[in-house]
């Protein structure tokens, strides 16, 4: 799929969650059974998870999205981003409702 001239491969992951090797985003959807085994996979191999899930930050995921006052916010876990060699900009962090750290 191309979105603005990029593009975008969809792919089902629930049985197959080491396909996350060859991805750089990955949205994952709160009905994964194996979250914890896919966060672990992509804090181990660069790639920046994003999902809905509440507990999906303790599990290894970067950014959790959630609806609040009808707009979208996010939560980041800087740990797990530093894990999976991600960094982000202050300004970036600054948007965040909650930042995980562990300083």
């Amino acid at each position: 799929r191309v979105v603005n001239y990029l593009m975008f491969d969809e792919k089902t992951i629930a049985e197959r969650p080491e396909s996350l090797l060859n991805c750089d985003i990955a949205y994952i959807s709160e009905g994964i059974a194996s979250t914890k085994q896919v966060g672990d996979l992509g804090t181990r191999n660069d790639v920046l998870t994003i999902s809905e899930y509440a507990a999906f930050l303790s599990q290894g995921g970067i950014i959790k999205m959630f609806s609040e006052s009808n707009r979208i916010r996010f939560d980041v876990n800087v740990n797990n981003a530093d894990n999976a060699g991600i960094r982000f900009s202050a300004e970036f962090l600054a948007l965040a409702n909650k930042v995980i750290s562990k300083k």
